[in-house]
């Protein structure tokens, strides 16, 4: 029998899109009060980064390959 193990790669992934979605919408929808353009786009353009840079950790993401059970599916076969 086979374990499969998703490990935390996925939920950094969808934390990751929502913070995206979440500083393109403050970028392009949100209507900023007047005298905060400045800290809108602060907050929008570190929200997009770090949106982006955890998609992209999540995509170069490499699982740990047990050396063990390599060994043992050769044996078997």
């Amino acid at each position: 029998m086979r374990k499969t193990r998703r490990g935390p790669k996925y939920p950094i992934v969808a934390i990751s899109i929502l913070l995206l979605v979440g500083g393109l919408y403050l970028m392009f929808l949100y209507e900023v009060p007047d005298g905060q353009e400045v800290t809108n786009s602060w907050a929008s353009s570190f929200l997009i980064i770090l949106g982006a840079v955890g998609c992209v950790l999540a995509l170069v993401w490499k699982g740990k390959k047990n050396p063990l059970a390599a060994q043992d599916a050769q044996k078997v076969s």
